[in-house]
This record gives structure tokens, sequence and C-alpha cells, in this order.
């Protein structure tokens, strides 16, 4: 996500209109007032698994963003795995800032040039501590 998409979670937040952390979204999402899920990509496996499935059970978009230290940081907390936007209007605009990121990502993607038969090679790591003198 954009830092433009950052600020929109926060003007959403700052207007009342964020659920946060895994009970709020939970009850957002059953309750009808979530119109998105907004999901951390560095967020556990269960968790994405979880709250992705009750989304689409409610019929409500996910989008995935940025680790949980910065979406935590855009609402005010600290590390939050999850929050959902419980305004339609905040909801659209974010949403339609992840597709044309989306599709800016593809579009780049597809005009690089082909990395067919080029080889990955497995570079030794660099040394954290010089070795010590014998």
């Amino acid at each position: 996500m954009l830092l433009s998409d950052l600020r929109m979670i926060g003007l959403a937040r700052r207007a009342g209109k964020v659920a946060i952390g895994r009970e709020a979204v939970r009850v957002a999402l059953r309750t009808g007032r979530a119109k998105l899920l907004v999901l951390a990509h560095d967020a556990p496996e269960k968790v994405h698994i979880h709250f992705r499935a009750l989304a689409d059970a409610c019929n409500v978009p996910v989008a995935e963003v940025i680790g949980k230290a910065e979406l935590g940081h855009q609402v005010g907390r600290g590390p939050v795995a999850m929050i959902a936007v419980c305004e339609e209007q905040f909801a659209r605009g974010i949403l339609s800032k992840c597709a044309a990121q989306e599709a800016a990502r593809k579009k780049s993607a597809s005009a690089s040039p082909s990395e067919e038969g080029t080889q990955v090679r497995n570079r030794p790591r660099p040394r954290r501590h010089p070795r010590r003198a014998p």
C-alpha cells in the first residue's frame, strides 16, 4: 500500500470508523458493520485463514497491506494484525487505491525483461563479526 492509503486508514480511525484487533474485528464482521477487512501481511497464517474465511462468509472484501508495526502506527497503537473499516466511503477509497497500485505493479512486471534462462546464484552470507586474531 502507498503512504496515501495509510493516511486514509488513519483518517478513518480518527473519524471513529475503524475496529481494531481480533475481537473488535470479529464483532464488526458478524454484525455487518465491517465494509473492508485490512490484514497485515506479517500476521500469523492462522489469522489470515480464519479472518479471510469469516470475511468471505460476510461478503466483505479483504486488503493485505504492510506489516503489523506500520499498520499499528497508522491507527495510533502498537503492532496490529488487522482492522475493519466500518464506513463505505473509506472502504471504497482504500480499495480503489489498492486496485490502482496492483494494476501498476502488474504493468511494471509485464514491462520488465524476461528472466527466463537466468541463473540465481547462492552467495555466501556476509560475516557479522570479523574473525578473531589467533
